[in-house]
């Protein structure tokens, strides 16, 4: 080892001395090839200069070095980037934990950022971060993003839903576009005069206003009924596939209406809307067949190489181009490319995990924090202008929930149902930013009237959840809350770990009678994340059932499932716990990152809120129970004896309870249980836990009170290598 490092530092060595006996051979003024003579009395002057001046001049020039790099575009690009991404996390995560989608935050995020409150507090600092000069190279870059999230947002539409759906669907949202669109054009008559940008035409401003006014923000929506439990109820499918037929619809008119404004006329503009159409017939029909072929061969990871992604990308960018070219625009390709991709679920789904997280967490941001530096709420700086931005808001949410409502009820839906669509429908978040962006490039809206139409989408997409628990509130739940008793039948089992999934099922089953294979068994797995995609959380929910699912073949028993995103884990599984007659939650145990206690954090939470039973295992390789111990700590421990029994009766292990204060001989089903397993059943009222060898135990039922008395005075059963089950019970819960 020591030769070794001697030839390493020698030849080291060797290389530094060359080097720097050639650059100082090198800086001599004779070897200069075009010294001139100003250089070389240049050369003279430095070197009568002091030291002590040659230094400082070496520190101002060096300083002088670093702050034109730290003003180089490239650094404040790359700056803005960090800043834009850390901060639209941030207020994502906020509306997040208030229930609101993490959409919301983000736009939130870009009005901070933008002049309407960055620059006034921070001026300085909002002038050094966003120059005039670099905003161009934010706004190409949030296009950049916006063309890859409305490529994602063509893939998610399921043309064979909405065609097998199409009638009912159709009514409802082409009646709430119709609706929305005449008030649209309404308005604009009081509101051209004073807010329509330079010398744009009353019909621009119409047309463009009355789209503005009817657009459906499909893919928050969809997030919002994920996140409501409602993706599979009929509400839910209903709800989606109008958004899904609103957004096809009301980017066409969109298309036709770019057209008009920049053709001037609607006569000028019937030959590029005849090109668009043409174009559409060819994606539809040559480019769509051609990618099915594609899909088939390509249909997985494995097969799924970079000339096929090339190729993706290749599609999309030609489309974006081409619709740019022919007058629209570029996200208009960007859809219906996104359209013709095979209809096949894995192609789709390996493509848009490529795509996604490169454009929704750093590019999309860009978009929001570009159109927050365009929205000047300072503008709107009198009564007036705060009563027509109220008047918007009124006329957009009346447009929109009322014209779905009543289309909704007028094919047949409940008058619940009917409302929840007119309030899901009335969401626009981030699609109607994009088309308030494309009004504000062509030169439509003025400034005030960009900001007060981005105040109504924020104020539309806010409301849309809390006017949701509204109307169920007015109209009642569809699933009514149950007393809170312990003689419930079915048993939730809730999982984040596909694989501590089949482990609970194993551990359940021995919690339920199975008749015919029905064991009431009910699966429920929550994505920690509220803003992915209908085709992630499709991926998701198959992935996450299938060891679970598999486990429940080898037991020969049928469960139910189900699935949902949400922001926050523990709330979604303690308010379900109100909605069917569960007789014990279970759930593994987990570590949070600030909180080492297994039964503190989102366990904690489960635990305090939940309106039945629950039961935390500490999983240490459970597969099946031959052995139990149930260890009496007081007087309430007595509720564990139902479990015990149940074990009983599912297996044939043998029954060990530690009942130091002789608890057993006050319980009857107890003393009902030893008699049917007296040869299996023992009881020791032996003081100390520790002369209990607990090695041989498959696992241990314990109340969480002596759970956390053993926490914290370091019982043995704390280092035991057997699988625990705590298990708090409920009493008595107001709801």
């Amino acid at each position: 080892m020591a030769r070794k490092f001697s030839f390493y530092f020698l030849f080291i060595g060797i290389c530094i001395t060359t080097v720097w006996y050639v650059l100082n051979t090198g800086n001599k003024p004779e070897n200069k090839p075009f010294s001139s003579r100003a250089d070389i009395q240049t050369e003279k002057t430095i070197a009568n200069v002091p030291a002590a001046t040659k230094e400082n001049n070496w520190f101002i020039n060096s300083f002088h070095e670093l702050t034109k790099s730290v003003r180089h575009p490239l650094s404040i690009l790359i700056l803005q980037i960090l800043v834009i991404m850390v901060f639209a996390r941030i207020m994502g995560l906020l509306c997040l934990f208030i229930n609101q989608p993490a959409v919301v935050g983000e736009i939130f995020a870009g009005i901070i950022l933008g002049p309407s409150l960055f620059g006034i507090f921070f001026p300085g600092l909002s002038t050094f971060l966003f120059p005039p000069a670099s905003l161009n190279n934010l706004q190409f870059l949030s296009q950049l993003g916006l063309l890859l999230f409305m490529f994602i947002i063509g893939m998610e539409l399921d043309v064979k839903k909405i065609k097998s759906r199409a009638s009912d669907a159709l009514i409802v949202s082409h009646t709430a576009i119709a609706f929305s669109y005449l008030l649209g054009v309404l308005v604009s008559l009081y509101l051209y005069h004073e807010f329509a940008a330079g010398d744009i035409p009353f019909f621009s401003f119409a047309l463009f206003m009355g789209i503005a006014m009817s657009i459906t923000a499909f893919p928050v929506l969809a997030r919002i009924i994920q996140e409501k439990g409602h993706s599979k109820t009929p509400l839910g499918v209903f709800v989606l596939t109008c958004a899904a037929v609103d957004d096809v619809t009301a980017w066409c008119i969109l298309a036709v209406v770019i057209a008009i404004i920049k053709a001037g006329t609607i006569l000028n503009s019937l030959f590029t809307i005849a090109l668009v159409l043409v174009y559409v017939f060819f994606m539809l029909r040559v480019v769509h067949s051609l990618l099915q072929k594609i899909g088939k061969v390509y249909i997985s990871k494995e097969n799924m190489n970079r000339t096929v992604v090339a190729l993706v990308f290749l599609i999309l960018l030609l489309s974006s181009y081409t619709t740019e070219v022919l007058g629209i625009h570029a996200l208009f390709g960007a859809f219906l490319a996104g359209v013709v991709m095979p209809d096949d679920f894995e192609f789709k789904s390996i493509i848009s995990e490529k795509i996604e997280d490169i454009s929704l967490v750093m590019l999309l941001p860009l978009f929001f924090v570009f159109t927050g530096l365009r929205t000047q709420i300072g503008l709107i700086n009198s009564p007036r202008h705060l009563l027509i931005c109220l008047f918007i808001i009124v006329v957009a949410i009346f447009g929109k929930l009322g014209g779905a409502t009543l289309a909704a009820r007028f094919v047949g839906q409940s008058w619940k149902n009917s409302v929840s669509i007119g309030v899901l429908m009335n969401t626009r978040g981030l699609m109607e930013l994009v088309v308030l962006n494309i009004g504000y490039d062509l030169g439509v809206l003025r400034p005030e009237i960009f900001t007060m139409m981005v105040i109504m989408a924020v104020v539309t997409t806010v409301i849309s959840g809390p006017l949701l628990g509204v109307v169920n509130k007015i109209f009642g739940e569809d699933n009514k809350s149950i007393s809170p008793l312990n003689d419930g039948k079915k048993i939730l089992i809730s999982f984040g770990n596909p694989k501590m999934g089949s482990v609970l099922l194993r551990l359940a089953n021995y919690l339920t009678s199975n008749h015919n294979g029905i064991s009431g068994i009910t699966a429920l797995h929550i994505t920690p994340r509220s803003e992915i995609s209908i085709q992630d959380a499709q991926v998701y929910e198959i992935e996450s059932f299938r060891p679970i699912q598999q486990a429940a073949r080898e037991l020969g028993i049928r469960i139910d499932t189900l699935y949902r995103p949400a922001g926050k884990i523990e709330k979604e599984i303690a308010l379900e716990s109100r909605k069917d007659n569960y007789k014990i939650i279970l759930a593994g145990s987990a570590r949070s990152v600030f909180n080492n206690s297994i039964t503190g954090g989102k366990i904690k939470y489960i635990l305090d809120e939940s309106v039945c039973n629950v039961g935390i295992l500490v999983n240490n390789n459970f597969r099946e129970v031959n052995n139990l111990l149930v260890i009496l700590h007081q007087k309430s421990d007595l509720n564990l004896v139902k479990y015990v029994n149940d074990f009983i009766e599912n297996s044939v292990a043998k029954v060990l309870i530690f009942d130091p204060g002789r608890l057993a001989e006050e319980s009857r089903e107890l003393i009902n249980m030893l008699q049917k397993n007296q040869a299996g059943t023992n009881i020791i009222n032996d003081f100390l836990i520790n002369k209990v060898n607990l090695a041989p135990f498959d696992l241990i039922i314990v109340s969480i009170d002596y759970w956390q008395k053993a926490s914290e005075f370091g019982g043995q059963i704390l280092h035991s290598n057997s699988s625990v089950l705590i298990i708090k019970t409920v009493q008595k819960k107001q709801i």
